[in-house]
């Protein structure tokens, strides 16, 4: 165990109060510490100090149970995991819960119905090599004296010319 400074305060102020006549109160309020601070120490002396990591639960599955019940699962695919569990339970292969099965199946990817493709999003247009491979149609009202028109054009899609356009009253 390491040293702690936790230790040593709690260890002076206890033997300074009893050698002298100065109360605790009085030495933990001229060290800057709070008194539950101190008592908590006090509580916690000759212990490690741990800090808020995650300590082991009792229900907590082990690393060699969760291989099991890969390994175990890996054949019985069509299988749902609330029969695979106490199939399990029943051979003494591990004894867990269904949502604990789920858990480990689950991040084992065995509920993946199909494998995950790249996503074609954001890869872009392929560009052309050459003129005329492919024609835009763009299509614009415009208002004239009170008149909606229906403004037609066709793009070259390499050069982004105008091929052609046209201006009509209906869209025929």
């Amino acid at each position: 165990m390491e040293p702690d400074i936790r230790d040593d305060v709690v260890f002076y102020v206890e033997t300074l109060s009893q050698k002298t006549s100065i109360s605790k109160r009085w030495l933990i309020a001229r060290l800057g510490i709070s008194p539950s601070k101190y008592y908590q120490w006090k509580t916690h002396s000759g212990l490690c100090n741990r800090h808020s990591g995650q300590r082991p639960k009792r229900h907590w599955l082990l690393p060699w149970e969760i291989d099991a019940i890969i390994h175990y699962c890996l054949d019985k695919r069509s299988m749902g995991y609330r029969v695979l569990t106490y199939m399990m339970l029943d051979e003494n292969i591990v004894a867990a819960s269904p949502a604990s099965v789920y858990r480990v199946l689950k991040k084992a990817g065995f509920f993946e119905r199909w494998q995950p493709t790249t996503k074609s999003k954001k890869q872009g247009f392929t560009q052309l090599l050459a003129p005329h491979e492919h024609w835009h149609v763009d299509i614009a009202y415009v208002k004239i004296q009170e008149i909606f028109y229906f403004l037609i054009f066709v793009i070259d899609g390499f050069s982004r010319y105008c091929v052609h356009h046209e201006l009509r009253a209906q869209m025929q």
